[in-house]
Parts: structure tokens; sequence; C-alpha cells
């Protein structure tokens, strides 16, 4: 496996979701957005069923 780090921006959902999956598959990476609060402000958000199977596949077992 090649090595690299992945630099993601925009925290949202799909920063750290995308981050989660790559850290699965042992790819370094880290998650920067403009505002420092995104990843710890805990806001509300609505998925279809299939939004929340990508969501599981992509985060560790305990989460």
């Amino acid at each position: 496996m090649p090595s690299f780090h992945v630099l993601i921006t925009g925290g949202g959902i799909g920063g750290p979701c995308l981050a989660q999956g790559l850290r699965k598959d042992d790819i370094s990476c880290a998650v920067y957005d403009r505002d420092p609060t995104v990843l710890t402000s805990g806001y509300r958000l609505h998925m279809n069923g299939d939004g929340g199977q990508a969501l599981q596949q992509c985060l560790p077992e305990p989460l």
C-alpha cells in the first residue's frame, strides 16, 4: 500500500465520515474546517436509510 496522507477540507458530516472510512483501511488522514467547532458542535441532520447504512459502514464498531 502506498504511504501517503490525505487532507480532508470541510467538516460537515461527509468529512469525518470519509476520515473514518480511510482510517478503517489504515490510510492516514486529517480533517480541516474553517470553523473549529464544526467537529464538536453536535448539530442535527436527517438522512435516509441508504445514507445511514453508508455512514454505519464507515464508523468503527463502538460508534
